[in-house]
Formats: structure tokens, C-alpha cells, sequence
């Protein structure tokens, strides 16, 4: 329901929606200057950008979810929601739209851009990014919640109170993915300086990563949860809504 019709969820939506417009513009800009690169070249590199963009982008949105329930969060409470439960809920709210159009983009895209070699380790990145990126956000949206716009105000509207919750949250959560992404970035080398074969690498440490950290991620935030339900919502009850 949040991704269907909230309008601070719709926003988020769109916005991962035109990402793909980001660095394929940026890369027709770079290479429309007199003495730059070759536009086709430029063109098919940054095309690979995109499907992993949109999984790191997407996965890394629901971070804060716990926080845009609001004040409704205490039914979750009161109904004695499992953690277990309310982490896969979340999670699979976003993955069931966000993991296909984030591989169909990692499929295409090297194909579009003539690099359809670097197909597997396009695909292995963006399954990387996307099961770390829900992890990570399973577990930061139980342990430090920050204001968010709440329900019927302004989805762009910029939020007062916990400014330090609000910096751990987004930095520590940024850290752990880049972290943990680490890894499957690091095969991307041999691709790259030895030959695409080793791609094949990247998708098995990708997928083996995503899945292992999805898992682990939404399990450790669902202890979370269990142990500090009352005191999410004593926090979250105490922000301005305005």
C-alpha cells in the first residue's frame, strides 16, 4: 500500500524510476565537448552504471521505513507483529518491484552498450547492492530511526529533531553497504585488467553476497525489533509532526 499510493513512497519511487537518466546524461555531456572521448565508447560504459544504481538506490530507500509509519506503528506493536514478520514485509514490499527492474536494466543495458561480455558482473553488482542494500536497511530501520516526513505533510519536506540519529543512520548505513559491497567490487579488477571471462566471478560473490546478507540483515534486525518495539514507538512519538 505504501508503494501504491503513499505520496512520500511514490516520490522515492519515481526518483529511482529516472535514475538511469542520471549517468547516461552525464556521460552524453562529457563526451560532447570538441576534444572528449568517443561518444559510443563513453555511451556504453556509463550504461552499465545503471542497473546497479537503481538496486543500490532502491534497496538503500527503506532504511528508514520503521519512521514513516508514524504514530501507526503502534498496531504493530499492540498486535505483537513478529520482527521476523515486519522485516520480510518490508523488504518484499520493495523487492517485488525493485529486484526485476533492476536485473532487466543490468541484462540490458551491457547489451545496449555493446559490452554485453560484462553482462555477468553487471548482474552479480547489482544483486550485490541490492540484497546488502536490504540488509543493511533491515537493520537500520529497527536500530536508528530518524525523523521522516510524516503521513499527508509534504514528501519533501525537511524534518527537525535527532539530527545525530539522523547522521549515524545515513553514514553508518552508507558505510556498512559500502563494506560489505566491497568484495564483489574488488573481483570487478581482473574483469577489467585481465580479461571479461573472470566476470563470471563477480556473479557468484555478488549473488552469494546479496542472499547472505539479506538474510542475515533482516534476522538480526528482526532481534532488533522484538526487544525494542516499545521504544521505537516511545521515540517515534516524540518527534514534531508538522
Amino acid at each position: 500500500r505504501y508503494w501504491r499510493g503513499d505520496p512520500r513512497y511514490l516520490v522515492q519511487a519515481f526518483s529511482v524510476l529516472f535514475l538511469p537518466l542520471v549517468p547516461i546524461v552525464m556521460a552524453l555531456l562529457v563526451s560532447n565537448q570538441e576534444f572528449g572521448p568517443d561518444r559510443s565508447v563513453v555511451l556504453g560504459w556509463a550504461l552499465l552504471v545503471v542497473g546497479p544504481l537503481v538496486a543500490w538506490v532502491g534497496a538503500w530507500a527503506i532504511h528508514d521505513d520503521v519512521a514513516y509509519d508514524s504514530t501507526a506503528f503502534w498496531l504493530h506493536v499492540a498486535a505483537d507483529v513478529r520482527g521476523i514478520d515486519d522485516r520480510w514485509g518490508r523488504a518484499l514490499a520493495v523487492l517485488v518491484w525493485l529486484a526485476p527492474l533492476s536485473l532487466v536494466l543490468s541484462v540490458v543495458m551491457p547489451v545496449v552498450g555493446g559490452r554485453a561480455e560484462l553482462l555477468p558482473a553487471v548482474v552479480g553488482l547489482t544483486l550485490a547492492l541490492l540484497g546488502t542494500g536490504t540488509g543493511v536497511s533491515g537493520v537500520f530501520s529497527a536500530a536508528v530511526p530518524y525523523p521522516a516526513p510524516p503521513p499527508g505533510s509534504n514528501p519533501m519536506s525537511n524534518q527537525t529533531g535527532a539530527m545525530g540519529a539522523t547522521f549515524v543512520a545515513q553514514l553508518g548505513s552508507f558505510a556498512a553497504l559500502g563494506v560489505l559491497v566491497l568484495p564483489t567490487a574488488l573481483t570487478l579488477i581482473p574483469v577489467l585488467a585481465v580479461s571479461p571471462a573472470w566476470a563470471w566471478l563477480t556473479l557468484a560473490v555478488g549473488a552469494a553476497t546479496g542472499v547472505a546478507v539479506c538474510v542475515f540483515g533482516l534476522r538480526w534486525g528482526a532481534r532488533l525489533l522484538d526487544r525494542r518495539a516499545v521504544r521505537l514507538l516511545t521515540t517515534i512519538r516524540s518527534w514534531p509532526r508538522h
